[in-house]
């Protein structure tokens, strides 16, 4: 979620304060403290890219990319306007059903790709999911992933969905374009990006779902899947009702301004 008005409405209530002399003084501090709760919104980022996470094919601790605070050994993090590194208020969670689970695999497919999170079993009745925990001043933002396979001419296709943790309801929902892994060694070949850009409300929990429509190839396709470059971060949305106040304390402000020119 994103608010446009409120920069618009403090120039616009700068112009009139500034013009009267004994309120600039208010008029400042009111400006900063707006400006100071926007610029808290900036988003602290986790990248898990798995590289060099394990020598050959691992099961994935269900507790992978947690409470990330620094870069790590197949995780990478940026900063906010705040100082906060990564993503240091979100629990990560694997699960899955109807599959043989979540894998660390340094394979060689996706492009070159030495490092994926597999999908090992995928098949039309599994659920693959990573349910993002918050903290309760914390939202969450889920960005983006790569599907990635690995063996040529294998087909596949899946729904991506995101759930409330708390009320079960589908809050973002998307198929992608059915696809056939190609012979190409070039990254374009085999990843297939998946945008998501969603950001929850504080304190709520949401679960990324990842099921297969159609896997199919020769050998084993459902074993020749993963993902990669899962990107997330954590933000501290200012509430409702701190823009609320702001607003309040701003047409005050410019009531008694106006009065003031008015009694001259």
């Amino acid at each position: 979620m994103t608010f446009t008005f409120l920069p618009n409405v403090l120039y616009l209530n700068s112009k009139l304060l500034m013009k009267t002399p004994s309120l600039k003084l208010l008029s400042i501090a009111t400006l900063l403290a707006a400006s100071m709760t926007i610029g808290a919104t900036a988003n602290a980022a986790t990248v898990l890219t798995g590289t060099g996470l394990y020598s050959g094919k691992t099961i994935l601790p269900t507790d992978f990319g947690s409470n990330v605070s620094q870069d790590a050994t197949g995780i990478t993090t940026t900063q906010d306007a705040d100082g906060t590194i990564g993503t240091p208020d979100i629990d990560l969670a694997w699960s899955y059903s109807g599959a043989s689970g979540w894998y660390y695999h340094p394979w060689g497919g996706g492009g070159g790709s030495s490092n994926v999170f597999q999908m090992f079993g995928a098949a039309t009745s599994s659920t693959f999911s990573i349910l993002f925990t918050p903290s309760s001043d914390k939202a969450v933002v889920l960005n983006s992933f790569d599907f990635i396979g690995d063996t040529p001419g294998d087909k596949f296709q899946f729904s991506v969905s995101i759930i409330n943790n708390s009320t079960s309801a589908s809050v973002f929902t998307t198929t992608t374009p059915e696809w056939v892994v190609e012979a190409s060694t070039t990254s374009d070949k085999k990843y297939i990006p998946a945008s998501l850009g969603f950001t929850g409300e504080i304190g709520v929990a949401y679960s990324l779902q990842i099921k297969p429509i159609t896997v199919s190839g020769t050998g084993s396709p459902g074993n020749n899947i993963g993902i990669d470059n899962i990107s997330f971060g954590q933000t501290a949305i200012p509430e409702p009702s701190t823009y609320g106040l702001i607003g309040v304390g701003l047409i005050a402000v410019g009531v008694l301004a106006v009065r003031r020119r008015k009694n001259k």
